[in-house]
């Protein structure tokens, strides 16, 4: 199966084609997905895009890139004006609100790039952390907390017993794991919850 599999993937390959596109049964995936071929990602296109170009020729490039990845909607597709990014980046706060309100429209930034990234990827974010440190770590979105304590270190998977749970804008919001706790909005879980983005988790395992 193996071989058959690679020779399949070499022929479509010396097509020109990427293999992302190819139709595979279930056990090709699993063989494919173990050699980490760099066409076989899925795409996010950034069309650079400047202030002027009319909106019917970029609406004409968005369809084409979306055509090429079947992204019918062009939700992947996303017009950017790199130039406007970097001058955007040495403006304060206040001042980029009032440049946007000028602007008329809200630009693409790079926290739109990488939102949208995760999404394609089908990826969420978790926090761990102490008083001295806050860590993000990424993972699958619908995955338990026993996956994500594997993400971390796989013996706090191997070893998990249960984990406090509390969205890390309400962590911040009352002022941090003591007054979340007085509130009550920590939340114990076990193994089979399904972690979400935005989770804070503090892991307990055996040692």
């Amino acid at each position: 199966m193996e071989l058959s599999t690679l020779e399949k993937v070499l022929k479509w390959l010396n097509e020109g084609k990427p293999v992302i596109d190819m139709k595979l049964n279930e056990q090709e995936s699993r063989i494919v997905c173990d050699m980490w071929l760099l066409t076989n990602k899925q795409r996010v296109f950034i069309l650079n895009t400047k202030e002027g170009l009319e909106e019917k020729r970029i609406g004409e490039w968005k369809k084409k890139l979306g055509e090429i990845s079947n992204d019918i909607n062009n939700e992947y597709v996303l017009d950017v004006d790199v130039k406007l990014l970097s001058d955007l980046t040495s403006l304060k706060e206040g001042e980029l609100e009032e440049y946007i309100e000028l602007l008329g429209k809200r630009p693409t930034t790079v926290e739109d790039v990488i939102k949208k990234a995760y999404e394609r990827l089908n990826l969420i974010t978790f926090y761990t952390g102490s008083q001295k440190e806050c860590n993000a770590w990424s993972m699958r979105k619908g995955a338990d907390v026993k996956s994500a304590a594997s993400v971390i270190h796989t013996d706090l998977g191997k070893n998990f017993i249960t984990a406090d749970v509390v969205n890390v804008d309400e962590l911040i919001e009352v002022g941090g794991w003591v007054n979340a706790k007085e509130r009550g909005i920590i939340k114990n879980n076990g193994k089979e919850y399904i972690v979400k983005d935005g989770d804070y988790i503090v892991i307990l395992a055996n040692t």
